[in-house]
């Protein structure tokens, strides 16, 4: 089964340590040294960053696109490639987030814990690494974009501790070509609300440039302190630089960070006030999607609020807001749970990492196919369009 023009909401760059340097400079030398002191065996994580001599070469057919993860499959690495990709697995544009800049989110905000996980011990002042990792992630974004800006995505960090940096590195990347940009939901915008005064003015510059702002997994470390869980018998089942310890507690709670802060969005008007506002959501479950959508109806309703609101809270969900499930999600079922939201759920590819799972447009197809070709179309190509659009 062959599916044309896709449009895909979610990949990745995947740069092993020895091309750090290479792409990334002197802070992405000091990363790899970082993470070879506690790589992971590629053998036993496809997705670990640390695997000598890997380099962009392996053919790209059909079975090489959908079965290899990691930082061998073709195009993990070389962007040129990565259109030879996209042409084999029928995708029209993709957004790629940068593995390398998502380091910079884990070393600059995550508790310690978490960062000694990945990288270690270290003297060096985390937030000032963090953002030097981000600023060189975000420079070899933006020179992707020779390669072509139209098809392949590469989305710029902009880090979110305080406002009026956060209006001018986005207007700034915004300038020098990002078609898209990502914060964390995970704390307060320097701390204030995302529904204040003070954010309007970087919420109304990406919806009149049409650059849409997105949550990914990875940045909502700091949400729900580590307590929650401390001297129980989680365990990790799975090791990956963009879940870490990922296990079924993390994969439940994944959504709260990102749910709370669009429910403040909503609720706080920033969807009335910037109706063209683009946000997309992707690796952090869809599951969570109807319910929010239905709850924040009722208490609308039933409590009398949303004076200021001309819409429904989930008509600005299904008109601003995109949200991609993983593979193993039974979509289906939230689509007949849930048919008027069918304008939301939006497919993500996330390659090469393997959480995204193997001929995923294939599992996809043969879940929403019996709903009908416009679900199919909405889900595969339409829905997609509000955060890849065409200039």
């Amino acid at each position: 089964m062959l599916i044309d023009h896709v449009q895909d909401i979610d990949s990745h760059e995947m740069i092993p340590t020895h091309l750090m340097e290479a792409n990334f400079g002197d802070v992405g030398a000091k990363v790899a040294k970082m993470l070879e002191s506690r790589g992971v065996d590629p053998t036993l994580d496809p997705n670990s960053p640390t695997d000598p001599g890997a380099q962009d070469v392996l053919p790209i057919g059909n079975e090489e696109v959908w079965t290899v993860k990691g930082v061998r499959a073709p195009g993990a690495i070389d962007m040129n490639r990565r259109l030879a990709v996209l042409d084999q697995m029928g995708i029209k544009s993709q957004l790629v987030f940068p593995t390398f800049g998502l380091a910079g989110f884990v070393i600059g905000s995550s508790p310690k814990e978490q960062f000694e996980f990945w990288f270690g011990s270290s003297e060096d002042d985390r937030v000032e690494l963090g953002r030097a990792v981000i600023n060189a992630a975000n420079d070899w974004c933006i020179r992707q974009g020779a390669v072509d800006a139209e098809r392949i995505r590469v989305v710029a960090i902009v880090p979110s501790d305080e406002i009026g940096e956060m209006i001018r590195e986005s207007g700034d990347l915004i300038d020098r070509g990002a078609r898209a940009i990502w914060i964390s939901a995970s704390n307060p915008p320097g701390g204030r609300s995302p529904a204040s005064p003070e954010m309007d003015e970087f919420w109304a510059h990406a919806a009149a440039r049409n650059v849409p702002v997105l949550f990914h997994i990875g940045t909502e470390l700091t949400f729900l302190s580590d307590l929650w869980r401390a001297g129980t018998n989680i365990v990790t089942r799975h090791h990956s630089l963009e879940a870490p310890k990922i296990n079924e507690y993390t994969m439940s709670i994944v959504h709260y960070a990102v749910e709370n802060y669009l429910t403040i969005m909503i609720l706080g008007g920033v969807f009335e006030r910037h109706p063209s506002l683009r946000i997309g959501v992707t690796e952090c479950t869809a599951s969570w999607i109807g319910p929010m959508a239905r709850r924040l109806d009722m208490m609308v309703t039933a409590l009398h609020g949303g004076e200021d609101l001309t819409l429904k809270p989930s008509d600005y969900l299904r008109r601003n807001v995109r949200v991609s499930p993983f593979a193993f999600e039974p979509v289906d079922e939230y689509l007949r749970a849930y048919p008027d939201l069918v304008d939301i759920y939006t497919y993500a590819s996330d390659y090469p990492h393997i959480e995204g799972g193997r001929h995923s447009v294939d599992r996809f197809h043969e879940k929403i196919a019996p709903l009908g070709d416009d679900v199919v179309e909405k889900f595969f190509r339409t829905n997609g369009d509000l955060l890849l659009p065409s200039r």
